[in-house]
């Protein structure tokens, strides 16, 4: 929930600053880049004594609560198969993650990119503080949504139909937000948010349930990996649809394409049977 929190926190600061233009002689994107990246600078050093390393260190836990944690660690860990390196980029599984995650990114930045500007000219007006209060709105239904969805996934124990099901409706979401009027869009807009910001909980349970020692950690940074290249060129594939076909809505159905078509199709597929847990506690390893 921290991403959303953060995207709803964020984007009226990031309009409040941008008002600051010609403060000092500086333009407002000027104050917007120093303040921020302060903030960021100052919550990495304070992450850095606050944070335990590990259950053991664990200031907020008493120690039963460790106890029972690092036992149960153990447990989980000796149920599955321990892996090398190598098991991780050999896995078929792991490769169809990451593609899965590649276009869950596509998606997710070329809709984070863009969103001031989409929503500004919805109401017709600058990228602002006004726009960026609306902007957060998304984010406030994502928040809702990734405190629900993933919720509901553990409860049932379905992954494989939860991911499919959100993402697809994450990519319609974003298809309509730009063929829709502007109180529909941002309607569209928030289903857009939920799916692609509250599935992604559901998604990283898998890679976690399908590897373990060095392998897990080869895999969620191979994963991630892929993750990064999808926010790389989302908006140069949003641009390219948008200036190829001279149309602001073929870029948003370009995106809705990637990503509600496209990965809930190999969410289907990388994760029947032995892939995703289901509710009799399936292996992932098989």
């Amino acid at each position: 929930m921290g991403a959303p929190l953060a995207l709803t926190l964020g984007s009226p600061l990031s309009g409040a600053l941008l008002e600051m233009h010609g403060f000092m002689g500086h333009p407002g994107w000027f104050w917007m880049f120093v303040i921020e990246g302060l903030l960021a600078v100052g919550a990495g050093v304070f992450t850095f004594f606050w944070l335990d390393d590990t259950p053991e260190q664990a200031r907020f836990l008493s120690k039963e609560e460790k106890t029972l944690l690092i036992n149960q660690l153990a447990s989980e860990e000796q149920q599955k198969v321990t892996s090398r390196l190598s098991d991780a980029l050999r896995n078929g599984r792991v490769w169809q993650l990451a593609i899965i995650y590649l276009t869950i990114q596509v998606a997710v930045y070329g809709l984070i990119f863009f969103l001031p500007t989409q929503v500004a000219a919805l109401l017709g007006t600058k990228v602002g503080f006004t726009a960026s209060v609306v902007t957060a709105i998304p984010w406030v239904a994502a928040l809702f949504g990734t405190w629900l969805i993933p919720r509901y996934s553990d409860k049932t124990g379905e992954r494989r139909n939860v991911a499919a099901l959100t993402l697809l409706a994450a990519g319609i979401g974003i298809g309509l937000s730009g063929l829709l009027s502007p109180v529909l869009a941002i309607v569209a807009l928030c289903v857009a948010a939920i799916g692609f910001i509250a599935v992604q909980p559901v998604f990283w349970t898998m890679p976690t349930q399908l590897l373990s020692g060095t392998a897990l950690a080869a895999g969620i940074g191979f994963v991630n990996l892929f993750g990064a290249v999808g926010g790389f060129i989302a908006p140069i594939l949003r641009v390219k649809a948008e200036t190829l076909f001279a149309s602001d809505a073929a870029g948003l159905l370009t995106l809705a394409a990637v990503g509600g078509h496209r990965f809930a199709d190999y969410f289907h597929s990388a994760c029947k049977s032995h892939c995703c847990a289901d509710r009799r506690g399936t292996s992932l390893i098989g």
